[in-house]
Formats: structure tokens, C-alpha cells, sequence
């Protein structure tokens, strides 16, 4: 199911964006859960309990811009599939600053926005199929697998280290591991896994990742780890090759 959060401070303008997207969903055989609001202040207070997987944001609107409140979905979730509806072309370039998935002019809504649509659930999909729903004390955040460096036991818990955060489950470290089952993860020790795709190298006491970071473990198998990201970064040539 595609989550789709829509603002607009003009309410029918916001009934008929949800029913274009109501009905496109039902084009694509998709089913979807869809939030309006039309107050971006508000929108803002949704977005502290759950995460969507689409934003359709007007730009103009009292209080709180679609541009503000674009910036503060950016600031939750870097990778966030934002779309800006707005009659308004003289904010077009200025939308750069946000890195819009799309925009669409209102006159145009007709011949435009089904194919914007379809293309934002292709790349929510595309970004689901990496990620999984967090349950956090703060509420429910999507965490996609590419941007966890590794996670380890401590205790009752498992933490799961991102280049921007930390977050700790209540879970046995072999479900979090059936949760990152792919070739992308590997167990470096007993209590710890690290993603393959952000490893530069080790030495005989240390990871090192690709943002500088590097953590101090007691590694199980030295030659073994490095074997492994050897051979990681050379199938990734070879795809990017094929």
C-alpha cells in the first residue's frame, strides 16, 4: 500500500487532487492510503507519528509554505518523494533548493499529473523494496537498509548505526539479520553485521566505512571480511559493466 500525504490550503483544490489520485492508484492497481490537509502547519504535526511514502505539496499558502514544509520533510528523510503542485511558475527554479521528484502546474493537471504520479509510486516502490517500517519511540520511521553502516547486540537490544543516526529495537539479532538477508550484509563477529556497500577495508582490530567513520570490533575472521568486500565491489563493477 502507497501513503500519499497532499497539502493544499485551497480545499477544493485538495478534494480534487486526492480524487486524481485516488484514481490513478486505481489505474496503476494500486492500492493507497492518502492524507490531505490544508494547513502546512498541521501537515508538519502528521509527519512527527508517520513517515509517506509520497508528498503532492501546493507551494502558496498562508502560514507555512509548501517550500518550508518540503524543507522539513527533506530534513526527516533526505531521500522523500516530493512533488509540488503549484499554479504558480515563478517558484519553479526555486524548488531546486528542495530537489523536487516533480513539479506540476495546476492548469495542467489534466495532461500531467497522471504520468507524474505514476512515476513517484514507481520510485516509492523502488525505494520500499530497501527499506522497513521502524517502531521508535518517537512513532513508526521507514529506514532503508542502503543507509545502515551496521547494527549490533547490546543486551536486550539491537542498534542499528545509520551515517546520521542510531536507533535501538528490542529484538533478537538473528530477526534483525533475516531483515537484512542479502548479500549486501556481512557478520563480522558475534554480535555484529555491517553492510558491505560502505566498508572501505579493516585492519587487524578495526572496520573502516566510506564517510570516515570507523568502529573498533573484535573481528571473527580477519582475511575473510576483507575477502568479502573484495568480492562485493568487483560484482558491482560487474553490473555497472553489463
Amino acid at each position: 500500500m502507497i501513503r500519499i500525504a497532499i497539502c493544499d490550503d485551497d480545499k477544493k483544490m485538495l478534494e480534487d487532487i486526492r480524487k486524481r489520485t485516488q484514481e490513478q492508484l486505481a489505474r496503476m492497481g494500486r492500492t493507497g492510503e492518502i492524507c490531505t490537509e490544508s494547513d502546512a502547519g498541521l501537515m508538519e504535526l502528521d509527519l512527527e507519528d508517520t513517515d509517506f511514502d509520497i508528498y503532492l505539496l501546493d507551494i502558496e499558502m498562508p502560514g507555512e509554505s509548501g517550500m518550508e514544509l518540503a524543507k522539513h520533510i527533506r530534513g526527516k528523510d533526505p531521500d522523500a518523494v516530493v512533488l509540488f503542485i503549484s499554479q504558480y511558475e515563478k517558484y519553479f527554479f526555486e524548488t531546486f533548493a528542495v530537489h523536487p521528484f516533480w513539479v506540476v502546474r495546476k492548469s495542467r493537471l489534466e495532461e500531467d499529473f497522471p504520468q507524474a504520479l505514476e512515476n513517484a509510486v514507481r520510485e516509492a516502490e523502488r525505494q520500499t523494496e530497501d527499506s522497513f517500517l521502524l517502531e521508535t519511540p518517537q512513532g513508526v520511521r521507514k529506514l532503508r537498509k542502503r543507509d545502515i553502516l551496521y547494527f549490533y547486540r547490546n543486551g536486550k537490544y539491537v542498534y542499528l548505526v545509520s551515517k546520521r543516526e542510531e536507533f535501538r529495537v528490542r529484538k533478537a539479532l538473528s530477526a534483525v539479520a533475516e531483515d537484512f538477508a542479502r548479500d549486501d550484509f556481512i557478520r563480522i563477529n558475534r554480535g555484529c553485521y555491517a553492510n558491505l556497500a560502505h566498508l572501505d577495508g579493516n585492519d587487524s582490530c578495526r572496520v573502516f566505512f566510506d564517510n570516515g567513520h570507523e568502529e573498533v570490533f573484535a573481528l571473527a575472521d580477519k582475511k575473510r571480511i576483507m575477502d568479502s568486500i573484495r568480492e562485493f565491489h568487483m560484482r558491482r563493477l560487474r553490473r555497472e559493466g553489463e
